[in-house]
């Protein structure tokens, strides 16, 4: 009996955390992620001084709206590669790279920047990636 007591506990503690991420502000759910991901990369030997290349994830759901995205990222000064829908997915992948020093304000910046710029060509940002750099 105690054993059910300690499972029902343990199912109410998760339900509450659960209920209590679900109330949590989007917006805040990805700043702590970007804040994680560069405290990893220090932790991880990466010289968080040096330029790293970072690459720009965005969907497209028309292969028009990917290519004049990627026109716009170009004469922003960005590397753009834009890729068929592949795997069972049905959106036109445009991936952007640029070389920063890693800090938040900047990918903070980025990231508003490129959501903007993702939204006004009917797409939608889906993150970064950044490469370990010792």
């Amino acid at each position: 009996m105690a054993t059910n007591k300690k499972r029902s506990r343990g199912a109410i503690a998760r339900k509450k955390v659960h209920k209590e991420q679900l109330r949590e502000d989007p917006a805040q759910v990805i700043v702590k992620a970007d804040k994680r991901v560069l405290e990893l990369l220090s932790k991880l030997g990466s010289d968080v001084n040096k330029l790293h290349e970072v690459s720009f994830w965005m969907y497209f759901k028309l292969e028009d709206r990917a290519y004049k995205a990627a026109a716009e990222l170009s004469k922003q000064g960005f590397t753009v590669d834009v890729s068929p829908p592949h795997d069972g997915h049905d959106k036109w992948l445009c991936l952007a790279f640029t070389h920063i020093v890693p800090r938040f304000p900047t990918l903070e910046k980025y990231r508003k920047r490129l959501t903007t710029l993702a939204e006004r060509h009917e797409g939608e940002f889906d993150g970064w990636e950044i490469e370990v750099k010792g």
